[in-house]
């Protein structure tokens, strides 16, 4: 069965433990994805770490991203989210 792929903006939301260090290991992850990222804000609080992520590419390179954030050790959460689908000319 063939997948069929949705162009637009996405947007990322993960929590994790572990400050910077986390927040470095997602940066690194994320550069793997052939998305083309707006914006990345981190936001540090006692003992947990909130990143959102905000991308234009594929769907499937999102979810990608997103699963290889899941398996991360320090990452216990990832939302992965379509919020304006885009034509692929557009894109």
């Amino acid at each position: 069965m063939r997948e069929i792929r949705v162009y637009g903006l996405y947007e990322l939301e993960i929590e994790a433990w572990n400050g910077i260090d986390a927040l470095m290991r997602i940066s690194n992850m994320a550069r793997r994805a052939k998305l083309s990222y707006q914006t990345l804000n981190a936001t540090f609080e006692p003992g947990k770490l909130r990143v959102r992520i905000t991308a234009l590419g594929d769907g499937f390179e999102t979810r990608w991203l997103a699963a290889k954030l899941e398996k991360m050790p320090e990452v216990y959460r990832v939302e992965a989210r379509l919020l304006k689908p885009l034509e692929a000319e557009t894109y």
